[in-house]
């Protein structure tokens, strides 16, 4: 039997979509024609209205015209609710991708809000120099790069709200509720249709002295951001993992020397990537069993105090930078159980389209699993993310109802 309700819409209506949900959340049985898909159903909406307006709600005995929350309540004898602000996304970080994804959410004509738990721009802030984004032939600060990005996704239309911080995201019927705390510690709650998740992640320290003062001096995480700048230099990196050793590789390209420094008694490497390493083992010094004790600079990095694990002993090593990779933190803690995580906590989403198990809410950038962490994939997988959750919204405006 077909629904005795009828609703006469069309995607590009901001005015049909509230009654949509109100019928949806009402749990209100309904059939929804969309003008400009079924043929007729503009003549139709003209002789119901008196007019060219929608939404048309078609009730047994009567026909609303564009009724108002009152309107709707009464009609169908519910109590009247306050509304709620809802936007089209929100979009959790803005580092490099939140920002990407925002630019093409507003320009989607869908209303964003982007929440940061600290400020604008995410790892890139650290980076005083960017050489590989592209169209910057000259290099740009993550601070310029950043600055350029949250001007860009203003002038579109994206609202940010730094200093508020997700702490948790429930599904709420078609839509989410996002539980959020600021610097203020007040609490407060924002409704989205869609959630895009690019919350980052953090790279692991080694806690040392000198780490944190000459980060950017001398103290890197990124090989390929920042490998030119250490043109026939001796670095110093820490880890013997895959990405250790893959970013070394990068690195030898670069550098005149590269010493490993790793706390086992082997790389923990595929045998591939060693092998490759070891064909420079000339330009090579792999130091098991060793860790960094301290990083030394006045103002930029001169060398590390290492340390032998068998030993206790300590000694001096002049190098010209450090780099540092012993592995990635997502930023995902407060997303568990929502979504599935790999068993480091990096987000399972689909390669192509960026979505997670759950209907509406997406994951790119560097908190997801597969992600190739560097600054234009992110960007990238946050366009992506952006237009697959346009297409996602149109038809969830736009579904029948049977």
């Amino acid at each position: 039997m077909a629904p005795n309700v009828i609703l006469y819409g069309a995607s590009w209506c901001p005015d049909c979509d509230p009654v949509k949900r109100f019928l949806i959340e009402h749990e209100i049985d309904f059939q929804y024609v969309d003008i400009d898909q079924d043929a007729g159903a503009a003549d139709v909406v003209v002789k119901l209205s008196g007019g060219r307006t929608i939404p048309v709600l078609v009730l047994p005995g009567r026909v609303l015209v564009n009724p108002d929350p009152a309107a709707l309540a009464a009609a169908f004898a519910v109590a009247p609710a306050l509304p709620e602000p809802i936007y089209d996304v929100v979009i959790v970080g803005a580092g490099v991708a939140g920002l990407s994804t925002a630019i093409y959410t507003t320009r989607e004509r869908l209303t964003t809000l982007i929440l940061e738990k600290g400020v604008p721009g995410g790892q890139i802030l650290t980076t005083s120099a960017v050489e590989n984004y592209p169209g910057f032939p000259e290099p740009i600060s993550g601070f310029d790069l950043t600055d350029r990005l949250v001007t860009q996704a203003r002038r579109f239309g994206a609202e940010i709200l730094d200093r508020h911080e997700v702490i948790k995201i429930e599904p709420r019927h078609d839509s989410f509720d996002l539980t959020v705390t600021n610097s203020d510690d007040q609490t407060k709650h924002f409704l989205a249709r869609a959630v895009i998740l690019v919350p980052g992640s953090n790279y692991k320290r080694l806690n040392v002295p000198g780490e944190q003062e000459l980060t950017g001096r001398g103290v890197s995480y990124c090989g390929t951001c920042d490998a030119p700048f250490y043109r026939g230099k001796h670095v110093v990196a820490v880890g013997g993992g895959n990405s250790a050793v893959d970013e070394g590789l990068h690195l030898l390209k670069f550098v005149d020397r590269l010493t490993i420094v790793h706390n086992r008694d082997e790389l923990a490497a595929q045998p591939f990537l060693i092998e490759e390493l070891m064909k420079q083992k000339d330009r090579v010094t792999i130091l098991s069993r060793t860790t960094v004790a301290r990083i030394e600079g006045p103002d930029r990095v001169t060398g590390v105090v290492l340390k032998d694990l068998a030993t206790g002993a300590e000694r001096p090593y002049p190098c010209d930078g450090v780099f540092v990779w012993i592995g990635l933190r997502p930023n995902t803690d407060f997303l568990r159980p929502l979504v599935e995580t790999d068993a480091e906590g990096f987000i399972l989403a689909d390669d192509c389209t960026m979505a997670t198990a759950v209907p509406g809410l997406y994951a790119a950038g560097d908190c997801r699993a597969g992600s190739k962490k560097q600054l234009a994939t992110a960007s990238g997988e946050g366009v992506i993310a952006a237009l697959v959750a346009a297409d996602y919204l149109k038809k969830q405006k736009t579904a029948a109802r049977k």
